[in-house]
């Protein structure tokens, strides 16, 4: 996992250790040698000359603009540090490193340490300001910035902390899911900021499995009037809904939302998390709505395009839910191709499934998948619970891939014999499939949707019953009652009438 400390730092010496003390780079003292014979070994090797300036080129993220550009500015970067690392050890690995780039970073935490207490102030604060601005760079992969985040949890666990505003490194945790690195430091941030630190506290307990310590948050900055800027009811009521939502508590924050959209008709924040909440209960048709009615207010050029694409997507996914294609085609137009986002190539593949485009499909597909590569990449690398939600979106393109694969022979009349022994196999396959699934609403929501493309709620009843009855544990009664009175309606009703009632 990403635990604070998960690297093993007590085992052996930690990599500044021998450094630091001088001249025994390296050497232990395991009584296999005489102290005179160690000493005497310990004085022959010296410091090497570190040129900054070489360092300082190696370091430079200026004209850094694509992934391409990142991966090579991080070996060139990883590469220099042993190159001119005073420690002879990791030194002579430079050039081994240059042909085989998997060992610099593997020696990048240790380079690294080497090469700081060498330069001089001036160098180290470029070098700070250097990762910072590739901590704000919105192309760098997100493997590297999983390497710069490790980085800095080494330094500080080990060695001494970077001069990084703790909310930057906050903040990039986040951004990598890497939600235990996040908590230590927003916990940190909350003893001196507690009230801007609530809700991501909240959300990332969440996102750890604890929701004991989120409802425990919740409940003491509700007893804290002091988070609330003393005592100002409007700042609660600003922030509050959207702790709710994160809490799972979807109707209360939902009165919420819409008591903000009452006094504030043109609120886009509140429109948004209107619109996430009644997707979450099932009022899907109110989502829709909701989405049209307010897309003036989103659309101006005062809204930020991620709430707007953000808004697209949830009435998309309503709209799927509803069988509005033509309203759905509308709002997948809003997400550009060109984005760095899966959203819009995993409903375009759903609308080629359903136009039966098939070529076109696999096409989107196929930019799903190389647009998810790095995040699903870094994450894994964490842990798969932390992959899980985009493990399930990888899920969702294969499932869809093999919906096509039916599809093909289903509209061939000359093999529907194929297609009902296809179809039987893919209803036991899918079934088998879905008891590994996690017992999250959420997981078994977007699974069951993509099987809805060949497969009715009548067809797969049991899987059905089953969602709903997950919906009830986690008190999600309203979305449990809509799939019981509507997805499974046909059936309750074939089963009335054929026992006479």
């Amino acid at each position: 996992g990403d635990g604070f400390g998960g690297y093993r730092y007590g085992e052996g010496a930690g990599v500044h250790d021998g450094y630091d003390a001088g001249a025994h780079d390296g050497l232990a003292d395991d009584g296999g040698f005489g102290n005179q014979a160690d000493t005497s070994m310990a004085s022959s090797v010296h410091k090497l000359h570190v040129n900054q300036q070489n360092l300082a080129r190696a370091w430079d993220v200026t004209q850094r603009s694509t992934s391409e550009d990142w991966n090579e500015w991080i070996r060139r970067f990883t590469v220099e540090l042993l190159r001119e690392s005073p420690s002879p050890a990791l030194r002579s690995c430079s050039a081994l490193a240059q042909v085989y780039p998997t060992l610099a970073r593997e020696l990048f935490h240790a380079a690294f340490v080497s090469c700081w207490f060498e330069l001089l102030d001036q160098y180290q604060e470029n070098l700070v300001r250097s990762l910072e601005a590739a901590f704000r760079s919105e192309s760098i992969p997100p493997e590297i910035l999983q390497m710069l985040l490790n980085l800095a949890e080494f330094m500080e666990h080990d060695v001494e902390a970077l001069p990084i505003d703790i909310r930057v490194l906050a903040e990039l945790a986040q951004k990598c899911h890497a939600y235990a690195k996040a908590l230590h430091y927003k916990e940190l941030e909350f003893q001196t900021s507690p009230a801007a630190c609530v809700e991501a506290l909240i959300s990332i307990n969440k996102k750890l499995d604890q929701p004991e310590a989120a409802q425990g948050i919740l409940k003491y900055a509700q007893k804290q009037r002091t988070l609330y800027g003393g005592g100002h009811r409007g700042l609660v009521s600003s922030v509050k809904e959207s702790w709710l939502a994160k809490l799972g508590n979807w109707s209360d924050a939902l009165e919420l939302y819409r008591r903000r959209l009452r006094e504030s008709d043109n609120d886009v924040s509140a429109v948004l998390g209107c619109m996430k909440c009644l997707d979450a209960l099932g009022h899907w048709q109110e989502v829709v709505d909701l989405c049209f009615n307010k897309w003036d207010t989103l659309g101006a050029d005062t809204t930020d395009k991620k709430v707007r694409k953000k808004a697209a997507a949830l009435a998309a996914h309503a709209t799927w839910s509803l069988g509005q294609w033509d309203a759905m085609e509308r709002l997948v137009g809003v997400m550009e191709p060109e984005e760095q986002a899966v959203e819009g190539p995993f409903f375009r593949a759903i609308l080629a499934v359903h136009h039966q485009k098939f070529d076109e499909c696999a096409k989107h597909i196929d930019r799903a998948r190389k647009l998810l590569h790095n995040t699903f990449t870094a994450l894994v690398a964490e842990s798969y619970k932390r992959a899980y939600t985009s493990m399930m979106t990888v899920q969702q393109l294969a499932e869809i891939e093999e919906v096509v694969e039916y599809k093909k022979v289903e509209l061939d009349p000359s093999r529907a014999d194929e297609a009902v022994q296809r179809r039987q196999r893919l209803i036991r396959k899918w079934q088998r499939r879905l008891k590994g699934c996690r017992l999250e609403v959420s997981a078994w929501q977007r699974v069951l949707k993509v099987r809805s493309l060949v497969l009715s709620a009548s067809d797969n009843v049991d899987s059905w019953l089953q969602f709903a009855s997950l919906c009830r544990q986690s008190g999600n009664f309203p979305l449990s009652e809509r799939i019981l009175t509507h997805h499974l309606r046909s059936v309750t009703c074939g089963a009335g009438t054929g026992s006479g009632e």
